[in-house]
């Protein structure tokens, strides 16, 4: 199974609107909405926050900007 994924972006950029497409095109299983930066994230899930994220080995962070372009049909 795939490693957590962590998408940054402020509020009301469009991360819940676009959250079914991100979560099929990056191969995650289930969707934490405002992540709080301390909660662990398990192996396949979706989170987001409009918090700071630092890269770390065990997840992959990304601004929503990244993660729609590898989103084809999301809303920009």
């Amino acid at each position: 199974m795939n490693r957590p994924t962590i998408i940054v972006a402020s509020q009301g950029a469009g991360k819940s609107l676009n959250a079914p497409k991100l979560l099929e095109s990056l191969g995650c299983t289930s969707i934490v909405e405002e992540w709080n930066g301390q909660t662990p994230l398990s192996a396949g899930e979706l989170a987001f926050t409009n918090t700071e994220v630092e890269s770390h080995a065990s997840f992959r962070v990304m601004t929503l900007e990244q993660a729609l372009s590898l989103s084809p049909g999301a809303a920009n």
